[in-house]
């Protein structure tokens, strides 16, 4: 967005940013950095640092305001989506979907899987246990999401996808295990309540 023009199309960070202040406003910076550092997604996480610069665009294109506010003795500001702002949260969504937001994203697990060849059989193994192992523990990670936000028919929405996902995930490992001659594992995860 920023030296793109006001019409321009939010990046994905710069859309959540604004959606998380549409859904939490008014509220902090820190507050949405707070939310993104918590969500089980690492890609968010790693993300939280540039949440100041994310606000200060946003606040430049008039698609957030900013208002002061003090907490004791520390002075800060909450920020508000505009009108402007709720547009911008409005395409940014779409519809239509946008090509990017429907396209196959990046997974170095999948892209690892491509060179196994490069690995001893036992390594390779190996690396299926392993990322099965971490596949699992994802898949606990976001469990507590769907407990947390069962009130928020959204949210919700968000959290079964991304527990879809893993579990789709763990069960392409699974079938890889079984191309290269692995026995099925003893799983050690629990199955997640029923989402409806």
């Amino acid at each position: 967005m920023a030296g793109r023009g006001r019409g321009a199309t939010l990046s994905e960070l710069e859309g959540c940013v604004l959606g998380l202040v549409w859904r939490d406003g008014p509220c902090t910076p820190y507050a949405v950095r707070r939310e993104l550092r918590g969500s089980p997604n690492p890609h968010w996480g790693h993300s939280a640092g540039s949440i100041y610069p994310v606000f200060r665009r946003l606040e430049k294109a008039s698609l957030i305001s900013a208002e002061p506010h003090a907490t004791g003795a520390r002075k800060g500001f909450h920020y508000r989506v505009t009108a402007a702002g709720r547009r911008a949260l409005r395409r940014w969504l779409g519809p239509p979907v946008s090509e990017l937001s429907a396209a196959l994203p990046p997974d170095p697990l999948r892209t690892r899987m491509a060179f196994l060849g490069v690995l001893e059989k036992t390594e390779q193994l190996a690396f299926l246990d392993s990322a099965r192992s971490r596949i699992e523990e994802q898949l606990e990670r976001v469990d507590p999401y769907r407990t947390r936000f069962a009130h928020d028919p959204h949210a919700r929405l968000v959290s079964d996808g991304a527990a879809a996902t893993i579990r789709t995930r763990l069960d392409w490992i699974h079938a890889a295990g079984r191309a290269l001659g692995q026995r099925p594992p003893r799983s050690s995860r629990k199955e997640p309540p029923d989402a409806g």
